[in-house]
């Protein structure tokens, strides 16, 4: 009983992690209108090419910065990809750096954010590494509740 309390409170404290990190409004959070555009039931996967990097991206102009990538598949369609707030993204950038040329596997939710159509990133693999980004419900998991599970 020990064990699995000890667990539950170390998973309770990696959880609030990010969001003691996050700065209390950066336009990312699950509540804020960014996050409103996210639809499950426009669920999608890709596999292609990273063609761009953008380290700098905002999705909406008064959100900071966040990491957003081009991908290009095989039937030469690019999407642009938008992953999640740099404060987060730059904690897997060691495990999960992707480069221009890297093949890439993306989940996510295709929307139309300021007359633009992107892909909000659930989650993405290249190679035998993964990141997860958001829940299939679209929680960002830099703000999670217990609710999410």
């Amino acid at each position: 009983m020990k064990k699995l309390s000890f667990i539950l409170i170390s998973l309770l404290f990696l959880m609030a992690l990010p969001a003691l990190a996050a700065p209390e409004t950066d336009g990312w959070e699950r509540d804020g209108k960014y996050n409103h555009f996210f639809d499950s039931r426009s669920m999608v996967s890709i596999t292609g090419q990273i063609t761009k990097i953008d380290r700098e991206y905002r999705p909406l102009p008064d959100m900071a910065v966040g990491l957003a990538v081009t991908v290009k598949t095989k039937k030469g369609k690019s999407y642009l990809v938008e992953v999640g707030p740099s404060w987060f993204t730059s904690f897997f950038a060691r495990k999960w750096d992707v480069k221009v040329g890297d093949t890439v596997d993306i989940r996510g939710s295709e929307v139309t954010i300021e007359d633009k159509p992107v892909i909000m990133a659930v989650w993405g693999k290249k190679g035998d590494l993964a990141m997860t980004v958001r829940s299939l419900k679209g929680a960002p998991v830099w703000d999670l509740e217990i609710s999410d599970f």
